[in-house]
């Protein structure tokens, strides 16, 4: 069965007889185009099922909002909340997830960030692989212009934003804690 073609801005400026920059000012939200033309316009795009094709307007603007995510493993609860909380977060700014798992391989987490690089994400959010080699991968990253964040498990041989714990203030904290409410024995 063959897929029915996709409805263009082309389409709507055809069937309205008005430029396709109006149909896109308009789809865009633009100031520039009055409000009954926009009414017409987004009520046409409904008609024909107009679906934006983001990718070709990213490209047009020379930017993607995708955010790529690697992770170990997705099933953990502590992988999956944070998956769970940037994809909230991104939602509400407009932005998307794609989200690739490297089962604590290094070949696999490489092969995760180039599909991302190849599909020129704005950002790579990683949680580095526990067989994790070298950092070349997020070097190649970088050099294209693309932030990587790393966080959990980091490589600290590649300049990247970082969110880690820091396990010694934390135990300290605990230690301090435990000690003022009475405890005598702890044990680490």
């Amino acid at each position: 069965m063959k897929n029915p073609k996709r409805a263009t801005i082309h389409d709507i400026a055809r069937k309205l007889n008005i430029a396709a920059s109006s149909v896109s000012r308009a789809l865009n939200n633009s100031s520039k185009v009055s409000a009954a033309t926009k009414e017409l316009i987004l009520k046409t795009a409904k008609e024909l099922n107009y679906k934006q094709n983001y990718l070709a307007s990213n490209l047009r603007k020379g930017q993607n909002q995708t955010i790529g995510v690697v992770v170990p493993r997705i099933n953990q609860n502590f992988f999956s909340n944070v998956i769970a909380g940037l994809e909230e977060v991104t939602y509400k700014n407009g932005y998307n997830l794609v989200i690739c798992q490297s089962n604590e391989l290094h070949e696999r987490e490489v092969q995760c960030v180039e599909a991302l690089i190849n599909q020129h994400v704005s950002c790579i959010v990683i949680s580095i692989s526990a067989e994790h080699h070298n950092s070349d991968h997020l070097k190649n990253a970088l050099a294209q212009g693309i932030q990587v964040i790393q966080f959990d498990r980091v490589a600290l041989d590649v300049e990247t934003y970082k969110v880690i714990n820091d396990n010694e203030l934390a135990a300290t904290e605990a230690v301090s804690h435990m000690i003022s409410q009475g405890y005598k024995r702890i044990a680490l």
